[in-house]
């Protein structure tokens, strides 16, 4: 697993105290997983050691790819997080 920096986790931290429910990702530039929240399980049925080998296409439905490509490229540009539509799971 990459370690992400400090900053990304301290936020990620954030996300989960305020919500104990989010799932939360963090994807490299290219699209792979680089974190995955412990609730990825009980939502797409993917554990998060298993995410970390994933690409985002393995795991959205084929219909959606290029939304949540779009929605994944403009968060590598944006500072604050971006919440997924749940239809995108």
């Amino acid at each position: 697993m990459a370690r992400l920096p400090s900053f990304v986790m301290s936020h990620v931290k954030e996300l989960e105290s305020k919500d104990a429910e989010a799932v939360i990702a963090v994807f490299d530039a290219t699209g792979y997983y680089l974190f995955a929240s412990r609730n990825h399980t009980e939502a797409i049925g993917y554990s998060p050691e298993e995410l970390l080998t994933m690409h985002l296409s393995q795991v959205v439905d084929p219909a959606e790819h290029h939304p949540a490509w779009v929605l994944r490229t403009i968060s590598v540009f944006y500072s604050g997080p971006l919440k997924f539509s749940s239809r995108l799971i």
